[in-house]
């Protein structure tokens, strides 16, 4: 069984997150002067978080040699994804035409949201917290050939394959600084050449020799602060920029090899894997039921809090929910394969 890799764990909830309060604070909500911090961050979280999901898929050494392992792999990432997204495009569908805020146009956009193919149109069509789902949806699409390419590579070539999926990236942001309109944060080739540098990150990669692993352990917290903290500072100078893209995988390899105490990866763990509803739900909060309820959390650290607690309960629930329903399937096809 593959170790838990809970300092992943610990970087997906804090993109979780920061995500979420960078939502927040285009809704009016102030941080304490955070907004602007938070708002620079943005794009290098996205960044992470895609590589991320590459990673865990690539560490996680799924069996995709055949057609039935590959068609399992495309049912279990749908039931994962696909119920609560459905469940939460029909509210916002029922909540515009009650409200009749623009619900022709949702009623038009409709059919394609559903299929998850909104990101190939315009901004309007996947305007909404969920406008990753297309882009997430096509990663996995395009995983099983991306382990099937990259399977049999060295921890050289992985390298190799990284730093020149980084030059992608660093040349992009380039090109949207000499060309103003270009789309990089919503564009969904990005986002997949994210995911593809995460999935080709060597595993279990011993950043230093020490026997004691106790302070092998603090050693690889203090270095993961310590690039979590290179990253989060904003420049205009483009060589520190390319270096803090080089810093991504980098900090991916050394949260692989750090633990915690196991009732605190217990909690961490539990947490992580709300982050995908963590996302998904903010359509709900934002709508018009609670957008302004939502709004008179600023400054009320009570009511912070208790928005908080609600939101993350919202999102454990649906997920004990999506694991019964996943365990079900599960026994069915079981029982299926024994007769």
């Amino acid at each position: 069984m593959k170790k838990r890799l809970i300092g992943i764990d610990v970087i997906r909830i804090l993109c979780a997150i920061l995500i979420l309060f960078f939502h927040l604070g285009g809704r009016g909500i102030e941080f304490k002067g955070w907004n602007e911090w938070i708002g620079n961050q943005v794009e290098f979280i996205m960044i992470l978080f895609f590589m991320i999901s590459g990673f865990c898929l690539s560490f996680s050494k799924r069996n995709l040699s055949g057609k039935n392992e590959i068609l399992d792999f495309y049912k279990r990432r749908i039931l994962k994804l696909l119920p609560l997204y459905w469940v939460i495009e029909i509210y916002l569908l029922i909540i515009s035409i009650y409200y009749g805020s623009e619900w022709i146009n949702r009623i038009k956009i409709f059919p394609i949201r559903l299929l998850g193919l909104q990101m190939a149109y315009p901004v309007e069509v996947y305007v909404g917290v969920d406008w990753f789902i297309g882009s997430i949806m096509m990663c996995y699409l395009m995983y099983p050939i991306i382990q099937i390419l990259t399977d049999k590579l060295s921890n050289e070539k992985r390298y190799m394959v990284c730093i020149g999926g980084i030059v992608v990236l660093f040349y992009s942001m380039l090109m949207k600084e000499w060309f103003p309109g270009t789309d990089l944060y919503y564009n969904t080739f990005f986002r997949f050449l994210e995911f593809s540098i995460g999935a080709v990150i060597p595993h279990n990669v011993e950043i230093m020799k020490e026997k004691n692993k106790y302070v092998k352990n603090i050693v690889n917290w203090l270095g993961l602060i310590a690039l979590l903290g290179v990253i989060s500072h904003r420049n205009d100078n483009w060589i520190w920029l390319f270096v803090q893209l080089l810093f991504l995988p980098i900090i991916i390899s050394v949260a692989s090899n750090v633990y915690l105490p196991r009732y605190l990866e217990k909690m961490i763990m539990i947490l992580s894997g709300c982050t995908f509803e963590i996302f998904i739900f903010q359509d709900v909060i934002f709508s018009d039921p609670f957008i302004n309820k939502v709004r008179m959390i600023e400054g009320n650290s009570s009511k912070f809090y208790y928005f908080i607690i609600c939101m993350l309960i919202l999102c454990m629930g649906w997920k004990g929910f999506s694991q019964i329903i996943s365990k079900i399937y599960i026994r069915k096809k079981v029982r299926y394969k024994s007769k």
